[in-house]
């Protein structure tokens, strides 16, 4: 459970959706769909209560076009390894964020609170 209180799942390619698309078809779709959904509610919620703002991130997201960049508040690169390595370590982070801002994901964040 993330601090939204919903969980994303993982779209896997033998899954047939109710629109008839293929696990296959919908992989970076799906991601998309669910950002903009959030992001839906999101707005609903601060036109609803106006003195209220809200921020999120999620941990998926699709670069491509359209991507779920122009939905969410920001990305966060998931679960980094405790080493300096280029591939998933410290040292990702930095290109990471790098690549997302040049997709249009301004929002950097990580997802440790303390």
């Amino acid at each position: 459970m993330g601090t939204s209180g919903c969980q994303q799942r993982e779209v896997l390619y033998d899954m047939h959706f109710a629109d008839g698309s293929t696990g296959r078809s919908m992989h970076n779709r799906y991601l998309v769909l669910y950002m903009r959904a959030t992001r839906e509610e999101i707005t609903a919620y601060e036109r609803a209560y106006p003195r209220r703002t809200l921020w999120y991130f999620n941990r998926a997201g699709f670069s491509g076009l359209p991507g779920s960049a122009d939905y969410e508040g920001g990305t966060s690169p998931g679960d980094e390894a405790t080493d300096f390595g280029q591939a998933a370590g410290l040292a990702s982070s930095a290109p990471d964020m790098l690549n997302r801002a040049i997709g249009g994901a301004f929002g950097f964040a990580t997802d440790i609170g303390g």
